[in-house]
């Protein structure tokens, strides 16, 4: 019979925000656990974590409710691709620099046989693969390498087949093959022990990773205390999820070797040898994701919501594709009286090719699908670019701008008044971007202009001036009234009080005149009442310049039963280009 006992836990991140949104927005994203489909109403981070686990989807409700405020309206889609792991780790130490040594593949029939040299200039766990099928060198085979255990790949062909040494990117190594003959799908791996180091590890001992990764993680174990054998109770550990930008407190060793890496998903398990303190373990993982036909399910969801909200934001990147569902979505509710826009971000630098330059990510951006230079639409604005942005467990990972500009749209709704609606998010009275340290930029759009040009909103630096700030484009065409998020917000917080006034309207008699047009003293009154309400509503809250109504004074509503009538409001200026000259005088 066990003794009488009571225990209590602390936990975190029950008080939520001090500030209430009148208006929330809502998210949608991949999350670790939670029900899919079904919007929930978030009051902070506790919740978040109790309901949906942990993932993108949880790690922008946080910066949502700690920049904005709550609550924010959650919705987890369906994951389609789960997070997945590397094939195999990189080591780093005190030890000697390694090219790394190349196995082939279980299945290869090949006989050509691949062999790595030069000085790696990181750890890299190397992948090569034949894509293009070939007897000898001199037909030309071709090969894809990846340095990271198969998650990312330079592109096919990038490294030359050749008996001669040939550079791999930009990573120090060279490739050189004697020759024979090149299967397709042939594979050879240098991992662990084997792989590249500019210094390997000096431990025998070499962990494996294993579970599902519920993020996209640049991973680090490093030893921080020696031992002849893990798991005896001696050796101990820190992990970094950053890339070791920071690092976890010193976890032992257990018995079992297994090292559970916090909320990531993740357990690393050492073999029973030696750890050596200083040894560095380099992992890496791809984070899981919705496509096209979850995300619809998850926007359908948020559509026949009851709870209102003011726009809706992806965690994960949208293609042209997907970018097409949430453009669908939002504009597909103007049938039923329901406004509202979406803030969607485009993919990283190198998410889809390895050693991508900047020139290159911008390029594919701009053009084509994959790209979006065939997209348009007045009520969605795609982000280009990332940042550094700290997460829940205090770790800085690469993150679309769009997770600091979405808070801080939805945080000058209420902050300033709803007046707020029509600010720019840029501006630099506020202040700047919240959620970013200075230096953690990776994509500046002041001198990544083409982006801009492209109809992509970004974050950019002003010379002289600390902090960044939000651009305001959107993906509205040349030419278009809504080419800003702020004409955007302002249109359709304009819409949801013109339906509201216009369904006071609904089934009103009103006196008719030859031809069976309203009369003009009810026309002239339905003027009035509609320029009214517009005004006090979009411009005495200083969200327009001005707000006029007129009823049409020809349409036969006698026989038609149909009143039209149009409603115009008369934005804010904004002085984004501010040109001035500066001299001398004598006076």
């Amino acid at each position: 019979m066990s003794l009488a006992s009571a225990s209590l836990d602390i936990v975190d991140g029950g008080i939520g925000s001090s500030r209430t949104l009148s208006r929330p927005p809502a998210v949608v994203g991949c999350s670790s656990s939670g029900t899919e489909n079904v919007p929930t109403l978030i009051s902070n981070t506790e919740d978040a974590v109790t309901e949906f686990g942990y993932g993108q989807l949880v790690e922008l409700i946080a910066l949502h409710l700690k920049i904005a405020g709550g609550p924010v309206l959650a919705c987890k889609a369906e994951t389609v691709t789960a997070g997945t792991r590397a094939a195999g780790c990189a080591t780093e130490g005190a030890g000697t620099a390694a090219a790394g040594t190349l196995s082939a593949g279980g299945g290869n029939t090949s006989t050509a046989i691949p062999a790595l040299t030069g000085t790696p200039l990181a750890p890299h766990a190397v992948l090569i693969e034949v894509v293009t099928a070939q007897t000898n060198i001199a037909g030309n085979p071709a090969v894809r390498i990846s340095i990271d255990g198969g998650l990312h790949w330079y592109a096919d062909d990038a490294t030359n087949v050749s008996a001669t040494p040939t550079a791999i990117g930009d990573t120090g190594l060279l490739l050189a093959w004697t020759d024979g003959t090149f299967v397709d799908g042939d594979t050879w791996t240098a991992y662990g022990a084997n792989g590249a180091s500019p210094g390997e590890a000096t431990g025998a001992s070499i962990p494996t990773f294993s579970g599902t990764p519920v993020d996209a993680y640049d991973v680090r174990v490093k030893v921080t205390r020696a031992t002849a054998t893990a798991g005896n109770g001696a050796g101990a550990v820190r992990y970094s999820l950053d890339g070791g930008a920071t690092y976890a407190p010193e976890m032992p060793v257990p018995p079992s070797r297994a090292v559970v890496l916090g909320n990531s998903g993740l357990t690393a398990t050492f073999s029973a040898a030696s750890l050596v303190a200083g040894d560095i373990y380099h992992f890496w993982t791809a984070a899981p994701a919705w496509d096209a036909t979850t995300l619809d399910a998850a926007l359908d969801a948020l559509a026949e919501s009851d709870i209102d909200h003011e726009f809706v934001q992806p965690a994960e990147p949208v293609t042209y594709t997907t970018a097409g569902t949430l453009k669908t979505s939002v504009e597909g509710l103007r049938t039923s009286g329901i406004y509202r826009w979406a803030l969607a971000s485009a993919r990283d630098q190198g998410a889809s090719l390895q050693g991508e330059s900047v020139s290159a990510w911008q390029t594919e951006l701009l053009g084509a699908s994959p790209g979006f230079t065939a997209f348009n639409s007045n009520l969605v604005a795609i982000t280009a670019g990332h940042a550094l942005l700290t997460m829940m467990d205090g770790s800085k990972l690469r993150r679309p701008v769009a997770w600091i500009i979405g808070p801080r749209l939805a945080l000058l709704r209420d902050v300033t008044g709803r007046s707020g609606v029509a600010e720019h998010p840029g501006r630099v009275k506020t202040g700047a971007l919240d959620g970013i340290e200075q230096g953690d930029l990776i994509h500046d759009l002041r001198s990544l202009t083409a982006l801009s040009s492209g109809r992509f909103m970004g974050v950019q630096s002003f010379n002289g001036r600390s902090g960044y700030f939000a651009t305001s484009t959107t993906m509205a065409q040349a030419g278009s009234d809504y080419r800003t998020i702020m004409n955007v917000r302002v249109v359709v917080e304009g819409s949801r009080v013109g339906i509201n006034r216009l369904q006071t309207l609904i089934n009103e008699d009103f006196r008719t005149a030859t031809g069976g047009v309203i009369d003009r003293r009810d026309a002239s009154a339905v003027d009035a009442y509609l320029t009214g309400e517009l005004r006090a509503a979009m411009v005495e809250s200083n969200l327009a310049s001005n707000a006029t109504a007129q009823v049409n004074r020809t349409d036969n509503i006698l026989s038609t039963e149909t009143l039209r009538a149009k409603l115009r409001i008369r934005p804010k200026g904004y002085a984004t280009t501010i040109e001035a000259t500066i001299g001398l005088t004598s006076e």
